[in-house]
């Protein structure tokens, strides 16, 4: 309907450009699946090298699957 929804997520520019990669007209967030357990996936960011960042998260494997998708389907 045109309102605005939720609380506003605003990050400067150089904290968004840190965590977010861009590539063809979006951004994106770089991960790597460390192991897949129980209905979940332990993970860890990657830096626009390419190299794990931060600690290992956890996140439902259902919630990946629907907000990720394989860097090589991505093209």
């Amino acid at each position: 309907d045109g309102r605005p929804y939720g609380a506003a997520r605003v990050l400067k520019r150089s904290d968004f450009e840190a965590v977010f990669t861009k590539e063809r007209g979006g951004w994106r967030l770089l991960v790597q699946i460390d192991q897949v357990q129980e209905g979940h996936v332990l993970y860890r960011q990657l830096d626009p090298q390419r190299q794990p960042i931060g600690a290992p998260r956890k996140m439902s494997a259902a919630i990946l699957v629907a907000n990720f998708v394989p860097e090589a389907a991505a093209y």
